[in-house]
């Protein structure tokens, strides 16, 4: 349930930044940024993540374009989100191929 959720954050945060509404696409943000720390505390071991659980993955795959949306939308610098909007859709979509998840982000 908690992915399901993260996509849909995850793809209105897309629609919003795309759409220069920033104002919006913060809280987005922010409610998909506390589930994947969610999912990092509920996770530290699962059968196909090889490291010390989804909180690894967080710190290597999504903290960087969290923090670099979050800075973004602080200066309100819609080029910046999306380009790091893009980056975590990449990275989450690395991360699926890597662990063989038949699921891709949509970006």
């Amino acid at each position: 349930f908690n992915m399901m959720d993260i996509r849909i954050y995850q793809e209105n945060l897309g629609d919003q930044i795309k759409s220069g509404n920033l104002e919006d696409a913060v809280w987005l943000l922010e409610g998909m940024d506390s589930i994947l720390l969610l999912l990092g505390d509920k996770f530290p071991e699962h059968r196909k993540l090889r490291q010390d659980g989804f909180s690894y993955y967080y710190k290597k795959e999504m903290k960087e374009p969290v923090g670099m949306m979050r800075q973004a939308i602080r200066k309100q610098d819609t080029a910046l989100a999306l380009k790091g909007y893009k980056m975590l859709v990449k990275n989450c979509n690395s991360c699926h191929t890597d662990l063989e998840i038949d699921k891709k982000v949509w970006e």
